[in-house]
């Protein structure tokens, strides 16, 4: 129906939006990941990633979602509307 009556550019309307909200997100999610995971082996003498405990792991991967979300969330709004 979408596509008969308003062409197939319709179906990607919304993509640039999208993408401009998901990319700093990502990039914001994976500095803040990397960073506390990098404190975390400096502060417990741990020589590498694979030697961080699942759970320390699951809370910095929390904690970066946290903030990524809360830092990017205003641009989420501005998308919707």
């Amino acid at each position: 129906e979408v596509v008969r009556t308003e062409g197939w550019r319709a179906l990607y309307a919304g993509i640039t939006p999208t993408l401009l909200g998901v990319m700093p997100y990502a990039g914001l999610s994976f500095m803040v990941f990397e960073t506390l995971k990098s404190q975390a082996r400096a502060r417990w003498n741990l020589k590498s990633d694979r030697d961080m405990p699942t759970s320390m792991r699951l809370v910095a991967g929390g904690l970066a979602g946290l903030v990524a979300q809360s830092a990017t969330y205003p641009l989420d709004i501005v998308r919707r509307r």
